[in-house]
């Protein structure tokens, strides 16, 4: 027993003792990339937030699909389809090699928020939530022509509405800000 402990030391400690591994001379992203979380529209990414020398890209490849790079390689335009993984790979293409960093798609969606006046008549109404640090005036809805914008509900009332990017599954806390008319 004592002489399999012994052996189990010595092979611990020679398996401790190895030198970590080098980085490739060929690597051209510093470090460790973190993931890129997009935004729900954001369709440019500034290639320099990884690539320091942006002059050694040759391309750029996003979930297996060739994506524009611009002529001075400072950004990559794409178009990310509505079905696409919520988990995708990054390639920057240099002399034969590439690096990866994980994007992560945006989780939100859009959601209308809506206010039935019904037959009574306000100045202004507003939202206020979570959302929008609780200010009112960042989101307004829109009055025109003495009407509320509106469209059709259920019912056919008039509906006031604005839409917010929202996540996805999580609950926010909001309340509608109304001042009547004079």
């Amino acid at each position: 027993m004592k002489r399999f402990f012994f052996i189990f030391l010595i092979l611990l400690v020679i398996s401790c003792s190895k030198a970590p591994a080098q980085i490739p001379s060929n690597h051209f992203i510093p470090g460790i990339a973190l993931p890129l979380r997009l935004d729900k529209n954001q369709t440019q990414i500034l290639v320099s937030d990884f690539v320091p020398e942006v002059a050694v890209i040759d391309s750029v490849y996003l979930d297996g699909r060739k994506v524009a790079l611009s002529a001075d390689k400072n950004t990559v335009e794409f178009n990310i389809p509505a079905d696409a993984n919520p988990l995708m790979e990054l390639k920057f293409w240099s002399k034969g090699s590439f690096q990866s960093v994980l994007v992560m798609k945006s989780r939100k969606v859009d959601f209308a928020y809506t206010y039935n006046p019904g037959d009574k008549t306000y100045s202004s109404v507003q939202l206020s939530g979570e959302f929008n640090g609780w200010t009112p005036s960042r989101t307004p809805l829109k009055f025109e022509n003495g009407n509320w914008k509106f469209e059709s509900g259920s019912e056919g009332m008039p509906l006031a509405k604005v839409e917010i990017w929202l996540s996805l599954n999580r609950y926010v806390t909001y309340c509608f800000i109304i001042r009547r008319s004079p």
